[in-house]
C-alpha cells in the first residue's frame, strides 16, 4: 500500500505590538506590529510555493491577522477556519492535554485534506511540543509536519520570515 503524504505547516503568529500576558483580556489587546505584518507576508510568499489547500488559525486577533496575510499572499482558496484547540494556553492545560488537542485537530485535517498541504497559525507553546521549553522561536517560524497517511512521520523547523 502506497502512503499518501499530507503536510501541515504550523506557523507561529507574527511579531506583536505588546508583550505576552497571562491575563487573557490584556493579552487580547496584542495585534501585529508593522514588523509582524512583513513577517506574515514573507511567510505567505514562502508557503505559496506549496499551494496550501486550507488555513486554520487560533481565534486570537494576532493569529487571525497573520492568517489573513498568509491567506492573501499564498492565495489559499479556503476561508480561514478558527479553532480553539490551537488557542493560547494561559496555563489552563497540561502539555499532554495540549498535545492531545493539537494532534486531534491534525488528525481531522489529515482526514479532510489527505495528500494536500494545510497551514495552521497559532502560538509558541505548540512549538514546544516538538522541542524544548527552553527554545525560543522567532515570530512566523514554521514547523513542517509530514503525515504518512494518518501517522506523523517527520517534522522540521523553518524560518522563512528571517532575514
Amino acid at each position: 500500500m502506497e502512503k499518501e503524504q499530507t503536510i501541515i505547516y504550523f506557523v507561529r503568529h507574527g511579531d506583536t505590538s505588546r508583550v505576552y500576558s497571562l491575563d487573557q483580556q490584556e493579552d487580547d489587546l496584542r495585534v501585529l506590529s508593522d514588523i509582524g505584518k512583513v513577517q506574515a507576508e514573507k511567510t505567505g510568499l514562502y508557503l505559496k510555493n506549496y499551494e496550501p489547500a486550507a488555513i486554520y488559525s487560533s481565534p486570537r486577533k494576532r493569529c487571525v491577522q497573520t492568517a489573513e496575510i498568509i491567506k492573501k499572499t499564498a492565495e489559499i482558496p479556503e476561508n480561514i477556519e478558527t479553532d480553539k484547540r490551537v488557542d493560547e494556553d494561559y496555563n489552563l492545560f497540561t502539555d499532554d492535554e495540549m498535545r492531545k488537542r493539537f494532534m486531534e485537530l491534525c488528525g481531522e485535517i489529515v482526514d479532510k485534506y489527505k495528500g494536500k498541504q494545510v497551514v495552521i497559525v497559532s502560538h509558541m507553546f505548540y512549538f514546544w511540543l516538538f522541542s524544548s521549553h527552553n527554545d525560543f522561536f522567532e515570530p512566523c517560524s514554521v514547523i513542517r509536519l509530514v503525515f504518512a497517511n494518518d501517522k506523523l512521520a517527520h517534522n522540521s523547523f523553518l524560518y522563512p520570515a528571517k532575514d
